[in-house]
């Protein structure tokens, strides 16, 4: 029996739903559940590929995410050495192809649709628009007949060049993390700064000064000005669009950070949250080739605002915590560990949730303290 064209559609659709909720509406306790035994983690990519980024998180289970901004088309091969995933200005899954089911599906709970074969040309159906996908890949888990020293290699090719994405697996106790360590200058009462911890940070800030606090975007444009009014964005920033607002959308064509700013009030309160991509660490600087076997730091960042014409400097920096330091050391540390990973499908993390509710507080006048006192 062929699989033909729409049926292909229909059941990658199908497994696509199933396992977008399986994969990405886990929540991070399900570790156990699953039987992770260790923790998969990036040893290099070779050849590098400008433009792309790969990362492994840990929803659930271990989950593979590339993005592709390169102007060459990525193509994965699956499980059989066949082609099965392609990622260049869309994504694209071969209904061929036994990988393409296998990842969306981590329970293993449908059976494969006849017709499969990976000798066949590929039959690609688009699954996504832009160019990122994250799926649940088998050679990434940790299985049952393998130990810490077992390693793991994804090939494939990258326009015409052919590219091997290697890893390996840490123990769950003591594996390498990342600390992030915050300093926020001196600031007067009322003006409450928080970050949220996170693989793409946030920053939470609620002003009760009585006066304006103006935040810059990335390119230094007005992005936001939070005050007795309330919150106002600058809809032509393009930091809001991708980084401030309470939905994910592309950025309108119109943003220009160089224009004058066009204020919208997003909030009547003086209360907001938003992506700090500051603070996030770039993926090719997760890779363990990179980052070696001491403590170092990788990233420091700084967010300046102003308020009333003063400076205020939220600083920060994140330090690699390799697993070869004592597991109590590493403990002691407080910042993000690979573990709470995210699923980049929206690239946000554990601090986006924050942002989402401490959003949706602002709405109702709320800041975390006082739901806390109501609800008491």
């Amino acid at each position: 029996m062929k699989l033909g064209s729409r049926a292909a559609i229909g059941v990658i659709a199908a497994l696509f739903i199933c396992g977008s909720v399986l994969l990405f509406g886990a929540p991070a306790v399900g570790h156990e559940e699953q039987g992770l035994g260790a923790l998969s983690v990036l040893h290099r990519i070779n050849p590098e590929m400008p433009g792309v980024e790969v990362l492994v998180t840990h929803p659930s289970v271990p989950i593979m995410t590339i993005r592709n901004r390169s102007d060459r088309a990525l193509l994965i091969e699956g499980l059989e050495g066949e082609p099965f995933l392609r990622i260049g200005t869309s994504v694209e899954l071969n209904a061929l192809s036994a990988t393409s089911y296998q990842s969306l599906d981590p329970g293993g709970q449908r059976p494969l649709p006849p017709g499969l074969n990976a000798d066949k040309e590929p039959r690609w159906v688009e699954v996504a628009h832009d160019a990122k996908w994250s799926w649940l890949d088998p050679r990434i888990v940790f299985g049952s007949e393998m130990t810490l020293d077992s390693t793991w290699e994804v090939r494939g090719t990258w326009g015409d060049q052919p590219i091997t994405i290697e890893g390996g697996f840490e123990p769950l106790e003591g594996h390498g993390h990342f600390s992030t360590a915050i300093d926020i200058s001196d600031r007067p009462n009322g003006l409450d700064i928080q970050f949220l911890f996170g693989n793409v940070p946030g920053i939470y800030v609620r002003n009760s000064t009585g006066k304006v606090l103006q935040v810059p975007g990335l390119q230094d444009e007005p992005f936001l000005r939070i005050g007795p009014r309330g919150t106002f964005a600058n809809m032509r920033s393009p930091t809001y669009h991708f980084a401030g607002t309470q939905a994910l959308a592309r950025v309108p064509q119109d943003t220009d950070p160089s224009a004058k700013p066009s204020w919208k009030r997003v909030s009547s309160k003086p209360i907001w949250a938003w992506l700090e991509l500051r603070a996030r660490l770039p993926a090719e600087a997760q890779l363990r080739s990179v980052l070696g076997a001491e403590r170092r730091t990788v990233l420091s960042w700084t967010t300046p605002m102003y308020l009333a014409g003063d400076l205020i400097e939220l600083k920060g920096e994140l330090d690699w915590i390799p697993p070869s330091l004592d597991r109590g050391a590493a403990e002691d540390d407080a910042g993000f560990n690979p573990m709470w990973g995210i699923v980049a499908v929206a690239w946000l993390g554990v601090g986006a949730l924050a942002i989402q509710r401490r959003r949706s507080r602002a709405r109702r006048g709320l800041e975390p303290s006082e739901v806390r006192r109501a609800r008491a």
